[in-house]
């Protein structure tokens, strides 16, 4: 579910909790609507990961370097783009 972290009328900053999509299998997540990538920060169970840790699949999609596993939380911050 995203909540509506800030928006000045011309764009938004969304966060997004990914935490359901955790399996223990996966890196891949997905999101509902396009990120603008510079703008993504991926936090695992509380800590902002690297940018080294995050690669692109598209504009809704991104893989992380290692897998979560059940039990983790992970959120995602970005601007819609």
């Amino acid at each position: 579910m995203a909540r509506l972290l800030y928006s000045d009328g011309v764009s938004e900053l969304l966060q997004f909790d990914l935490t359901d999509q955790i399996d223990g299998i996966t890196q891949s997540f997905n999101t509902s609507s396009s990120m603008n990538q510079s703008s993504v920060r991926v936090y695992y169970n509380g800590i902002r990961q690297s940018q080294d840790d995050i690669s692109f699949n598209s504009s809704t999609s991104f893989s992380l370097s290692f897998i979560p596993q059940i039990g983790d939380h992970l959120f995602i911050d970005y601007v819609v783009g």
